[in-house]
Protein backbone atom coordinates (compact mmCIF):
# COMPACT_ATOMS: atom_id res chain seq x y z
CA UNK A 1 0.00 0.00 0.00
CA UNK A 2 1.46 3.39 -1.02
CA UNK A 3 2.19 6.21 1.40
CA UNK A 4 -0.49 8.38 -0.19
CA UNK A 5 -2.99 5.53 -0.02
CA UNK A 6 -2.22 5.02 3.66
CA UNK A 7 -2.72 8.73 4.20
CA UNK A 8 -6.10 8.59 2.47
CA UNK A 9 -7.22 5.71 4.70
CA UNK A 10 -5.90 7.53 7.75
CA UNK A 11 -7.73 10.71 6.77
CA UNK A 12 -10.97 8.78 6.44
CA UNK A 13 -10.59 7.29 9.94
CA UNK A 14 -9.87 10.72 11.39
CA UNK A 15 -12.75 12.25 9.49
CA UNK A 16 -15.21 9.57 10.64
CA UNK A 17 -13.98 9.89 14.21
CA UNK A 18 -14.16 13.66 14.21
CA UNK A 19 -17.53 13.89 12.52
CA UNK A 20 -19.02 11.35 14.94
CA UNK A 21 -17.59 13.29 17.89
CA UNK A 22 -18.81 16.62 16.53
CA UNK A 23 -22.32 15.28 15.99
CA UNK A 24 -22.44 14.00 19.57
CA UNK A 25 -20.89 17.21 20.87
CA UNK A 26 -23.27 19.45 18.91
CA UNK A 27 -26.34 17.60 20.16
CA UNK A 28 -25.09 17.79 23.75
CA UNK A 29 -24.13 21.48 23.53
CA UNK A 30 -27.47 22.40 21.95
CA UNK A 31 -29.31 20.57 24.72
CA UNK A 32 -27.16 22.16 27.43
CA UNK A 33 -27.53 25.66 25.93
CA UNK A 34 -31.31 25.34 25.82
CA UNK A 35 -31.51 24.22 29.46
CA UNK A 36 -29.15 26.74 31.08
CA UNK A 37 -29.76 29.79 28.83
CA UNK A 38 -27.31 32.24 27.20
CA UNK A 39 -25.87 33.70 30.42
CA UNK A 40 -24.87 30.41 32.10
CA UNK A 41 -23.84 29.00 28.73
CA UNK A 42 -21.50 31.98 28.50
CA UNK A 43 -19.94 31.01 31.86
CA UNK A 44 -19.55 27.41 30.66
CA UNK A 45 -17.78 28.69 27.54
CA UNK A 46 -15.58 31.10 29.50
CA UNK A 47 -14.39 28.38 31.88
CA UNK A 48 -13.16 26.23 29.03
CA UNK A 49 -11.71 29.24 27.18
CA UNK A 50 -9.54 30.16 30.18
CA UNK A 51 -8.51 26.53 30.69
CA UNK A 52 -7.45 26.29 27.05
CA UNK A 53 -4.97 29.12 27.56
CA UNK A 54 -3.23 26.95 30.16
CA UNK A 55 -3.41 23.90 27.87
CA UNK A 56 -0.91 25.62 25.57
CA UNK A 57 1.69 25.34 28.35
CA UNK A 58 0.87 21.64 28.59
CA UNK A 59 1.31 21.13 24.85
CA UNK A 60 4.42 23.36 24.58
CA UNK A 61 4.21 23.12 20.78
CA UNK A 62 5.45 19.54 20.85
CA UNK A 63 2.72 17.40 19.27
CA UNK A 64 3.50 18.10 15.64
CA UNK A 65 7.23 17.99 16.28
CA UNK A 66 7.05 14.58 17.99
CA UNK A 67 4.94 13.21 15.13
CA UNK A 68 7.31 14.65 12.55
CA UNK A 69 10.44 13.32 14.31
CA UNK A 70 9.00 9.82 14.81
CA UNK A 71 8.00 9.72 11.14
CA UNK A 72 11.40 10.89 9.90
CA UNK A 73 13.70 9.19 12.46
CA UNK A 74 12.36 5.67 13.08
CA UNK A 75 15.66 4.51 14.57
CA UNK A 76 15.24 6.82 17.58
CA UNK A 77 11.44 6.75 17.70
CA UNK A 78 11.25 5.14 21.18
CA UNK A 79 13.56 7.77 22.64
CA UNK A 80 11.63 10.56 20.92
CA UNK A 81 8.29 9.25 22.17
CA UNK A 82 9.55 8.70 25.72
CA UNK A 83 11.06 12.17 25.90
CA UNK A 84 7.88 13.69 24.51
CA UNK A 85 5.77 11.90 27.12
CA UNK A 86 7.95 13.04 30.04
CA UNK A 87 8.07 16.65 28.86
CA UNK A 88 4.33 16.76 28.29
CA UNK A 89 3.67 15.38 31.78
CA UNK A 90 5.90 18.01 33.37
CA UNK A 91 4.35 20.89 31.48
CA UNK A 92 0.81 19.58 32.04
CA UNK A 93 1.20 19.72 35.81
CA UNK A 94 2.74 23.19 35.57
CA UNK A 95 -0.17 24.46 33.48
CA UNK A 96 -2.75 22.90 35.82
CA UNK A 97 -1.10 24.61 38.79
CA UNK A 98 -1.05 27.97 36.99
CA UNK A 99 -4.74 27.91 36.10
CA UNK A 100 -5.70 26.96 39.66
CA UNK A 101 -3.70 29.88 41.07
CA UNK A 102 -5.25 32.30 38.58
CA UNK A 103 -8.78 31.12 39.39
CA UNK A 104 -8.28 31.35 43.15
CA UNK A 105 -6.53 34.74 43.17
CA UNK A 106 -8.24 36.69 40.40
CA UNK A 107 -11.77 35.35 39.83
CA UNK A 108 -14.25 36.90 42.26
CA UNK A 109 -17.47 35.18 41.21
CA UNK A 110 -17.79 31.82 43.04
CA UNK A 111 -19.66 30.24 40.14
CA UNK A 112 -17.03 31.30 37.60
CA UNK A 113 -14.14 30.35 39.95
CA UNK A 114 -15.37 26.81 40.55
CA UNK A 115 -16.24 26.40 36.89
CA UNK A 116 -12.65 27.30 35.95
CA UNK A 117 -11.18 25.00 38.62
CA UNK A 118 -13.25 22.12 37.26
CA UNK A 119 -12.25 22.98 33.68
CA UNK A 120 -8.56 22.97 34.69
CA UNK A 121 -8.61 19.16 34.34
CA UNK A 122 -8.89 19.80 30.61
CA UNK A 123 -5.05 20.03 30.44
CA UNK A 124 -4.88 16.29 31.20
CA UNK A 125 -7.91 14.65 29.62
CA UNK A 126 -9.45 16.65 26.81
CA UNK A 127 -9.80 15.01 23.39
CA UNK A 128 -10.58 18.34 21.75
CA UNK A 129 -7.64 20.58 22.69
CA UNK A 130 -3.91 20.27 23.31
CA UNK A 131 -4.03 18.20 26.52
CA UNK A 132 -1.59 15.60 27.82
CA UNK A 133 -3.83 13.00 26.20
CA UNK A 134 -2.91 14.31 22.76
CA UNK A 135 0.66 12.96 22.92
CA UNK A 136 -0.76 9.42 23.11
CA UNK A 137 -1.85 9.82 19.47
CA UNK A 138 1.72 10.35 18.25
CA UNK A 139 2.74 6.72 17.46
CA UNK A 140 -0.50 6.16 15.55
CA UNK A 141 -0.38 9.52 13.80
CA UNK A 142 3.23 9.07 12.64
CA UNK A 143 2.41 5.64 11.20
CA UNK A 144 -0.84 6.88 9.63
CA UNK A 145 -2.92 4.43 11.70
CA UNK A 146 -5.46 6.61 13.52
CA UNK A 147 -8.33 4.10 13.47
CA UNK A 148 -8.04 2.96 17.12
CA UNK A 149 -7.48 6.44 18.63
CA UNK A 150 -10.46 7.72 16.64
CA UNK A 151 -12.66 4.93 18.03
CA UNK A 152 -11.57 5.64 21.61
CA UNK A 153 -12.11 9.35 20.97
CA UNK A 154 -15.70 8.85 19.82
CA UNK A 155 -16.63 6.46 22.63
CA UNK A 156 -15.17 8.82 25.24
CA UNK A 157 -17.14 11.77 23.89
CA UNK A 158 -20.29 9.67 23.76
CA UNK A 159 -19.95 8.69 27.44
CA UNK A 160 -19.17 12.30 28.41
CA UNK A 161 -22.12 13.56 26.36
CA UNK A 162 -24.55 11.18 28.01
CA UNK A 163 -23.25 12.25 31.41
CA UNK A 164 -23.76 15.95 30.56
CA UNK A 165 -27.33 15.33 29.41
CA UNK A 166 -28.13 13.28 32.51
CA UNK A 167 -26.71 15.66 35.10
CA UNK A 168 -27.88 18.83 33.33
CA UNK A 169 -31.41 17.36 33.37
CA UNK A 170 -31.00 16.87 37.12
CA UNK A 171 -30.13 20.60 37.49
CA UNK A 172 -26.54 20.04 38.61
CA UNK A 173 -24.39 23.18 38.80
CA UNK A 174 -22.11 24.26 35.93
CA UNK A 175 -18.89 23.35 37.85
CA UNK A 176 -20.28 19.89 38.60
CA UNK A 177 -21.26 19.28 34.98
CA UNK A 178 -17.79 20.32 33.77
CA UNK A 179 -16.05 18.10 36.34
CA UNK A 180 -18.15 15.04 35.44
CA UNK A 181 -17.60 15.66 31.73
CA UNK A 182 -13.81 15.70 32.08
CA UNK A 183 -13.76 12.67 34.38
CA UNK A 184 -15.57 10.69 31.68
CA UNK A 185 -12.99 11.81 29.13
CA UNK A 186 -10.28 10.75 31.56
CA UNK A 187 -11.38 7.11 31.22
CA UNK A 188 -10.71 7.22 27.48
CA UNK A 189 -7.37 8.94 28.07
CA UNK A 190 -6.17 6.10 30.30
CA UNK A 191 -7.22 3.46 27.77
CA UNK A 192 -5.47 5.33 24.96
CA UNK A 193 -2.29 5.64 27.04
CA UNK A 194 -1.92 1.86 27.36
CA UNK A 195 -2.71 1.35 23.66
CA UNK A 196 -0.11 3.97 22.77
CA UNK A 197 2.79 2.48 24.76
CA UNK A 198 1.92 -0.91 23.31
CA UNK A 199 2.12 0.53 19.79
CA UNK A 200 5.49 2.19 20.43
CA UNK A 201 7.29 1.32 23.64
CA UNK A 202 8.79 4.54 24.98
CA UNK A 203 12.22 4.78 26.56
CA UNK A 204 11.70 6.57 29.84
CA UNK A 205 15.35 7.49 30.33
CA UNK A 206 15.96 11.17 31.01
CA UNK A 207 17.72 12.25 27.83
CA UNK A 208 18.52 15.96 28.07
CA UNK A 209 19.94 15.96 24.55
CA UNK A 210 16.64 14.73 23.14
CA UNK A 211 14.71 17.13 25.36
CA UNK A 212 16.76 19.99 24.00
CA UNK A 213 16.22 18.81 20.43
CA UNK A 214 12.44 18.61 20.83
CA UNK A 215 12.16 21.92 22.67
CA UNK A 216 14.37 23.68 20.14
CA UNK A 217 12.03 22.68 17.35
CA UNK A 218 8.82 23.16 19.33
CA UNK A 219 9.25 26.52 21.03
CA UNK A 220 8.23 28.58 17.95
CA UNK A 221 5.08 26.45 17.70
CA UNK A 222 4.46 26.79 21.46
CA UNK A 223 4.58 30.57 21.24
CA UNK A 224 2.39 30.49 18.16
CA UNK A 225 -0.14 28.15 19.78
CA UNK A 226 -0.43 30.51 22.74
CA UNK A 227 -1.10 33.37 20.36
CA UNK A 228 -3.60 31.23 18.44
CA UNK A 229 -5.46 30.36 21.63
CA UNK A 230 -5.45 34.07 22.41
CA UNK A 231 -6.90 34.58 18.95
CA UNK A 232 -9.61 31.92 19.15
CA UNK A 233 -10.50 32.09 22.85
CA UNK A 234 -9.55 35.69 23.59
CA UNK A 235 -12.78 36.72 21.87
CA UNK A 236 -14.78 35.28 24.74
CA UNK A 237 -12.66 37.00 27.40
CA UNK A 238 -12.73 40.41 25.70
CA UNK A 239 -16.45 40.10 24.96
CA UNK A 240 -17.17 39.23 28.59
CA UNK A 241 -15.00 42.14 29.76
CA UNK A 242 -16.50 44.74 27.40
CA UNK A 243 -20.08 43.39 27.39
CA UNK A 244 -21.37 40.43 29.47
CA UNK A 245 -21.65 36.64 29.69
CA UNK A 246 -24.90 36.65 27.69
CA UNK A 247 -23.05 38.14 24.70
CA UNK A 248 -20.47 35.39 25.11
CA UNK A 249 -23.27 32.79 25.07
CA UNK A 250 -24.81 34.22 21.86
CA UNK A 251 -21.47 34.45 20.06
CA UNK A 252 -20.36 31.02 21.28
CA UNK A 253 -23.54 29.39 20.02
CA UNK A 254 -22.75 30.57 16.49
CA UNK A 255 -19.04 29.74 16.35
CA UNK A 256 -19.56 26.30 17.88
CA UNK A 257 -21.76 25.36 14.95
CA UNK A 258 -19.36 26.47 12.23
CA UNK A 259 -16.27 25.40 14.18
CA UNK A 260 -17.54 21.82 14.13
CA UNK A 261 -17.02 21.83 10.36
CA UNK A 262 -13.25 22.03 10.79
CA UNK A 263 -13.12 18.26 11.09
CA UNK A 264 -12.79 18.09 7.29
CA UNK A 265 -9.55 20.09 6.89
CA UNK A 266 -8.26 18.68 10.20
CA UNK A 267 -8.65 15.10 8.97
CA UNK A 268 -6.81 15.81 5.73
CA UNK A 269 -3.96 17.85 7.21
CA UNK A 270 -3.32 15.42 10.09
CA UNK A 271 -2.27 12.82 7.52
CA UNK A 272 -0.55 15.43 5.39
CA UNK A 273 2.05 16.45 7.99
CA UNK A 274 4.18 13.25 8.05
CA UNK A 275 3.93 12.98 4.26
CA UNK A 276 5.16 16.51 3.62
CA UNK A 277 7.95 16.03 6.16
CA UNK A 278 9.05 12.81 4.45
CA UNK A 279 8.83 14.26 0.93
CA UNK A 280 10.67 17.42 1.96
CA UNK A 281 13.56 15.45 3.49
CA UNK A 282 13.65 13.30 0.34
CA UNK A 283 13.82 16.47 -1.80
CA UNK A 284 10.71 15.49 -3.77
CA UNK A 285 9.71 19.06 -4.54
CA UNK A 286 7.48 18.20 -7.51
CA UNK A 287 5.48 15.74 -5.43
CA UNK A 288 5.03 18.31 -2.66
CA UNK A 289 3.78 20.79 -5.25
CA UNK A 290 1.22 18.29 -6.61
CA UNK A 291 -0.05 17.43 -3.15
CA UNK A 292 -0.31 21.09 -2.14
CA UNK A 293 -2.20 22.19 -5.24
CA UNK A 294 -4.52 19.17 -5.11
CA UNK A 295 -5.48 19.52 -1.44
CA UNK A 296 -5.79 23.30 -1.84
CA UNK A 297 -8.39 22.84 -4.58
CA UNK A 298 -10.43 20.40 -2.43
CA UNK A 299 -10.45 22.66 0.63
CA UNK A 300 -11.20 25.69 -1.55
CA UNK A 301 -14.30 24.03 -3.03
CA UNK A 302 -15.76 22.77 0.23
CA UNK A 303 -14.77 25.81 2.27
CA UNK A 304 -16.52 28.14 -0.15
CA UNK A 305 -19.62 25.95 -0.08
CA UNK A 306 -19.76 26.24 3.72
CA UNK A 307 -19.94 30.01 3.44
CA UNK A 308 -22.59 29.85 0.72
CA UNK A 309 -24.76 27.34 2.61
CA UNK A 310 -24.71 29.17 5.94
CA UNK A 311 -25.65 32.40 4.15
CA UNK A 312 -28.87 30.79 2.94
CA UNK A 313 -30.13 29.04 6.10
CA UNK A 314 -28.47 30.71 9.13
CA UNK A 315 -31.77 31.71 10.82
CA UNK A 316 -33.22 28.23 10.40
CA UNK A 317 -30.06 26.62 11.77
CA UNK A 318 -30.08 28.76 14.92
CA UNK A 319 -33.78 28.20 15.57
CA UNK A 320 -33.44 24.44 15.09
CA UNK A 321 -30.27 24.15 17.17
CA UNK A 322 -30.91 26.48 20.10
CA UNK A 323 -34.41 27.91 19.98
CA UNK A 324 -35.77 31.44 19.96
CA UNK A 325 -33.68 32.67 22.93
CA UNK A 326 -30.61 32.55 20.66
CA UNK A 327 -32.27 34.17 17.62
CA UNK A 328 -29.72 37.04 17.59
CA UNK A 329 -26.94 34.57 16.71
CA UNK A 330 -28.03 34.24 13.06
CA UNK A 331 -25.84 37.10 11.75
CA UNK A 332 -22.68 35.99 13.64
CA UNK A 333 -23.36 32.53 12.17
CA UNK A 334 -23.46 33.90 8.62
CA UNK A 335 -20.19 35.77 9.09
CA UNK A 336 -18.59 32.80 10.82
CA UNK A 337 -19.53 30.61 7.85
CA UNK A 338 -17.34 32.69 5.57
CA UNK A 339 -14.61 32.74 8.19
CA UNK A 340 -14.56 28.93 7.97
CA UNK A 341 -13.71 29.22 4.29
CA UNK A 342 -10.48 30.96 5.30
CA UNK A 343 -9.91 28.50 8.15
CA UNK A 344 -10.15 25.51 5.81
CA UNK A 345 -7.27 26.84 3.73
CA UNK A 346 -5.27 28.00 6.77
CA UNK A 347 -5.20 24.41 8.04
CA UNK A 348 -3.40 23.40 4.86
CA UNK A 349 -1.12 26.44 4.70
CA UNK A 350 0.14 26.12 8.29
CA UNK A 351 0.61 22.34 7.95
CA UNK A 352 2.75 22.91 4.85
CA UNK A 353 4.89 25.44 6.72
CA UNK A 354 5.54 23.10 9.66
CA UNK A 355 6.04 20.01 7.48
CA UNK A 356 8.73 21.81 5.50
CA UNK A 357 10.54 22.97 8.63
CA UNK A 358 9.59 26.67 8.64
CA UNK A 359 8.44 26.80 12.28
CA UNK A 360 9.76 30.34 12.76
CA UNK A 361 7.34 31.61 10.12
CA UNK A 362 4.52 29.81 11.90
CA UNK A 363 5.31 31.96 14.94
CA UNK A 364 4.95 35.09 12.78
CA UNK A 365 1.60 33.78 11.63
CA UNK A 366 0.33 33.38 15.19
CA UNK A 367 1.63 36.77 16.31
CA UNK A 368 -0.04 38.47 13.35
CA UNK A 369 -3.38 36.78 13.96
CA UNK A 370 -3.33 37.63 17.66
CA UNK A 371 -2.30 41.28 17.24
CA UNK A 372 -4.65 42.11 14.39
CA UNK A 373 -7.58 40.38 16.10
CA UNK A 374 -7.09 42.24 19.39
CA UNK A 375 -6.94 45.60 17.60
CA UNK A 376 -10.08 44.89 15.58
CA UNK A 377 -11.97 43.59 18.63
CA UNK A 378 -11.21 46.71 20.65
CA UNK A 379 -12.44 48.85 17.75
CA UNK A 380 -15.56 46.86 16.84
CA UNK A 381 -16.96 45.35 20.06
CA UNK A 382 -18.09 48.61 21.76
CA UNK A 383 -20.44 49.45 18.87
CA UNK A 384 -21.22 46.05 17.34
CA UNK A 385 -20.99 43.61 20.29
CA UNK A 386 -20.78 39.93 19.19
CA UNK A 387 -21.28 40.92 15.53
CA UNK A 388 -18.07 42.97 15.77
CA UNK A 389 -16.15 39.91 17.02
CA UNK A 390 -17.42 37.90 14.06
CA UNK A 391 -16.35 40.59 11.60
CA UNK A 392 -12.89 40.88 13.15
CA UNK A 393 -12.37 37.10 12.79
CA UNK A 394 -13.27 37.18 9.11
CA UNK A 395 -11.00 40.13 8.32
CA UNK A 396 -8.07 38.69 10.26
CA UNK A 397 -8.20 35.20 8.75
CA UNK A 398 -8.66 36.49 5.22
CA UNK A 399 -5.60 38.74 5.46
CA UNK A 400 -3.41 35.97 6.93
CA UNK A 401 -4.67 33.47 4.36
CA UNK A 402 -3.55 35.74 1.53
CA UNK A 403 -0.15 36.35 3.16
CA UNK A 404 0.56 32.63 3.62
CA UNK A 405 -0.54 31.80 0.08
CA UNK A 406 1.96 34.35 -1.22
CA UNK A 407 4.67 32.97 1.08
CA UNK A 408 4.16 29.37 -0.08
CA UNK A 409 4.03 30.47 -3.69
CA UNK A 410 7.74 31.20 -3.37
CA UNK A 411 8.58 28.05 -1.39
CA UNK A 412 6.33 25.55 -3.18
CA UNK A 413 3.98 26.83 -5.90
CA UNK A 414 1.02 29.05 -6.59
CA UNK A 415 -2.41 27.41 -6.14
CA UNK A 416 -4.14 26.50 -9.38
CA UNK A 417 -5.52 29.77 -10.79
CA UNK A 418 -8.20 27.90 -12.72
CA UNK A 419 -9.54 26.32 -9.52
CA UNK A 420 -9.80 29.69 -7.80
CA UNK A 421 -11.59 31.34 -10.74
CA UNK A 422 -14.01 28.42 -11.19
CA UNK A 423 -14.92 28.29 -7.48
CA UNK A 424 -15.44 32.06 -7.20
CA UNK A 425 -17.58 32.11 -10.35
CA UNK A 426 -19.61 29.06 -9.23
CA UNK A 427 -20.27 30.61 -5.82
CA UNK A 428 -21.44 33.93 -7.23
CA UNK A 429 -23.59 32.30 -9.91
CA UNK A 430 -25.22 29.88 -7.44
CA UNK A 431 -25.98 32.70 -5.01
CA UNK A 432 -27.39 34.94 -7.76
CA UNK A 433 -29.68 32.33 -9.34
CA UNK A 434 -30.89 30.93 -6.00
CA UNK A 435 -31.88 34.37 -4.72
CA UNK A 436 -33.58 35.26 -8.01
CA UNK A 437 -35.64 32.05 -8.25
CA UNK A 438 -37.01 31.79 -4.70
CA UNK A 439 -37.20 33.51 -1.31
CA UNK A 440 -37.48 30.24 0.64
CA UNK A 441 -34.22 29.57 2.49
CA UNK A 442 -34.24 25.77 2.20
CA UNK A 443 -35.00 25.91 -1.52
CA UNK A 444 -32.20 28.46 -1.96
CA UNK A 445 -29.84 26.07 -0.20
CA UNK A 446 -30.85 23.04 -2.30
CA UNK A 447 -30.75 24.95 -5.57
CA UNK A 448 -27.44 26.57 -4.63
CA UNK A 449 -26.00 23.15 -3.77
CA UNK A 450 -26.97 21.72 -7.16
CA UNK A 451 -25.76 24.72 -9.20
CA UNK A 452 -22.51 25.14 -7.27
CA UNK A 453 -21.24 21.58 -7.41
CA UNK A 454 -22.42 21.08 -10.99
CA UNK A 455 -20.39 24.08 -12.14
CA UNK A 456 -17.38 23.14 -10.01
CA UNK A 457 -17.09 19.63 -11.44
CA UNK A 458 -18.02 20.51 -15.02
CA UNK A 459 -15.59 23.44 -15.18
CA UNK A 460 -12.78 21.65 -13.31
CA UNK A 461 -12.70 23.43 -9.96
CA UNK A 462 -10.84 20.50 -8.34
CA UNK A 463 -7.45 19.66 -9.86
CA UNK A 464 -6.56 16.19 -11.15
CA UNK A 465 -4.42 15.57 -8.06
CA UNK A 466 -7.33 16.63 -5.89
CA UNK A 467 -9.68 14.19 -7.62
CA UNK A 468 -7.12 11.40 -7.20
CA UNK A 469 -7.00 12.15 -3.47
CA UNK A 470 -10.79 11.87 -3.26
CA UNK A 471 -10.72 8.51 -5.10
CA UNK A 472 -8.16 7.18 -2.63
CA UNK A 473 -10.30 8.33 0.28
CA UNK A 474 -13.31 6.49 -1.19
CA UNK A 475 -11.32 3.28 -1.66
CA UNK A 476 -9.53 3.62 1.73
CA UNK A 477 -8.53 -0.02 1.99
Amino acid sequence: MSLIHNAASNSLWIFLGRISERIVRLIVVMYLARIIGPSKFGIYTLAFAIAEFASVIAEVGMQRIVVREIASDSENSSIIFGSGLVLRMIFSFISWFVICVVAILFITSPLERWSILSASLLVFFSFRVASLRQIFDAPFEAKLEMGLPSLIFVLSELIAGLAIVLFASMNFSIPSIIFIELMCLGIGSVVLFFCSIKKLKPKWNIDFTMWKRLLRFSYPIAITNFLLIGYTRGDFLILDWMKDSESVGIYSSAVRLTGSLQIFPMAITTSLLPIISYKFISSERERIEEIYRGIFSILLVFGMFVGLSVTFISSEIIDLAYGSQYKDAFLPLQISGWTQFCSFLLYLLTTMIIGMGYERYFMFYGASLFTLKIILNVILIPDYDYIGVSISSLITEFILMVVLILFLSKKVAYPCAKSILVVVFSTFFAWLISNYVTDLSYLQFLLGFFIYFTLVFVLGGITTEGLNSVRRLLKWN
